[in-house]
C-alpha cells in the first residue's frame, strides 16, 4: 500500500512539473481579454432588462424614458483599452469607450445614458481592444442582428386563464 501512494505521488509531481509550462500557457488563454454579454438596459433606472441575443426583439413601448445597450467583458488583467461599438440600421452610430461600464450610447458615473430607438431592424457589432479608441491588438468581437418594435402588448397573446362564474365572450381578431 505505501508502494502505491509514492508512486501515485510521482506521478502527480511529475505530471504537475512536467506539464507547468503547457498549463500556464492554458491558464493564460483561457483568461485572455473577452466580451462575456450584450445587455440591454432601461436608463430610467440603470437595469439590466435581458441579454441581447441574435434576433432579440425590443419593444420600447414599455420603456418610454429611452435603453442603453451594456457591453460586459472578461478581462482579469486589465488588458482592454477600449470597447468599439458599430450599430447600422434606420439609426446608425460607431463610437469607442475606453472605460467600464461600456455603454454604446455612453454613461455618467455608472448612469446610463437615454437613447431613443426607432422602429426597424438592426446589426449590432462590438469589439475588445488592448488600446484606446479601437486600436492596438483585437482580444474578441460579437456581431448580433435585432428588431425594434413599438407598441402596446395584445391582451389576446398573453392568454389570461379566466375564472369567472358569468359568462363572457372575448373576441380577438372577430373570433370568439
Amino acid at each position: 500500500q505505501t508502494k502505491i501512494i509514492l508512486l501515485l505521488l510521482f506521478f502527480r509531481f511529475f505530471f504537475t512539473h512536467a506539464n507547468n509550462e503547457d498549463l500556464s500557457t492554458t491558464t493564460h488563454a483561457n483568461n485572455s481579454p473577452s466580451i462575456k454579454t450584450i445587455y440591454l438596459i432601461d436608463a430610467a433606472s440603470d437595469q439590466v432588462l435581458f441579454e441581447l441575443g441574435e434576433g432579440s426583439v425590443i419593444n420600447v413601448f414599455s420603456f418610454p424614458e429611452g435603453l442603453n445597450i451594456q457591453v460586459v467583458t472578461i478581462d482579469s488583467l486589465n488588458e482592454i483599452g477600449s470597447i468599439t461599438f458599430s450599430m447600422e440600421g434606420p439609426s446608425s452610430l460607431s463610437r469607442a469607450e475606453g472605460k467600464a461600464p461600456y455603454a454604446l450610447f455612453g454613461d455618467s458615473n455608472g448612469n446610463f445614458r437615454p437613447y431613443f430607438f426607432k422602429t426597424g431592424d438592426y446589426s449590432l457589432s462590438v469589439g475588445a481592444y488592448s488600446e484606446s479608441a479601437g486600436k492596438g491588438e483585437m482580444f474578441d468581437s460579437k456581431s448580433i442582428q435585432f428588431s425594434v418594435i413599438d407598441q402596446e402588448k395584445d391582451p389576446c397573446e398573453s392568454n389570461p386563464q379566466l375564472s369567472l362564474q358569468d359568462s363572457v365572450s372575448i373576441s380577438c381578431n372577430g373570433e370568439s
